[in-house]
C-alpha cells in the first residue's frame, strides 16, 4: 500500500497556509496529489497519463489515478528495469 503525506500550501482568506496531507486512505489521486507525491511536476504526471497503460481514468471532467492501479503499474515498471 502506497502510505504517504505531503505538504500543500492552501489559500484561505487571502493568506497561503501550509498544512499535511495524509494520503494513505485515499482511494484515488489528483494529478496534483500525484506530482506532489512524486516529486514531479504536474506536467510530468501529465505526461505519464498519456503513456499507454498508464493507470489514469477520467472521473466527471477530472482525471484521477486509482490507487490499487498506480501501485501494479510502478511494480511493472520497476520489475521492468530489473
Amino acid at each position: 500500500m502506497l502510505a504517504f503525506a505531503v505538504t500543500c500550501v492552501y489559500t484561505v482568506r487571502g493568506r497561503n497556509v501550509e498544512g499535511m496531507v495524509a494520503m494513505e486512505g485515499k482511494l484515488v489521486y489528483t494529478r496534483k496529489e500525484l506530482g506532489l507525491a512524486m516529486g514531479v511536476s504536474r506536467s510530468k504526471v501529465d505526461q505519464l497519463i498519456k503513456e499507454p497503460g498508464f493507470p489514469a481514468i477520467k472521473l466527471g471532467k477530472s482525471i484521477v489515478i486509482p490507487r490499487d492501479r498506480l501501485k501494479a503499474w510502478m511494480d511493472g515498471q520497476a520489475n521492468k528495469e530489473t
